[in-house]
């Protein structure tokens, strides 16, 4: 699924800059220019961004 058409990035390119330590809307703005053309992703970004880090605090706490 596409979370910033843009700047053409996708849900998995979005999990991928979670694992490089991009945890947060501005690091991705910073780095991947997420959503600096018409902002509409933000919202949906921050969504999935929530749900990985929920994600990765479960693991951890099965581990």
């Amino acid at each position: 699924m596409w979370v910033c058409l843009c700047e053409q990035i996708n849900d998995e390119a979005l999990a991928d800059s979670y694992a490089q330590g991009l945890k947060t809307v501005k690091q991705l703005k910073q780095a991947k220019h997420l959503g600096s053309t018409c902002g509409k992703c933000i919202r949906l970004a921050k969504q999935k961004l929530d749900q990985l880090d929920s994600s990765f605090i479960q693991v951890n706490l099965l581990t």
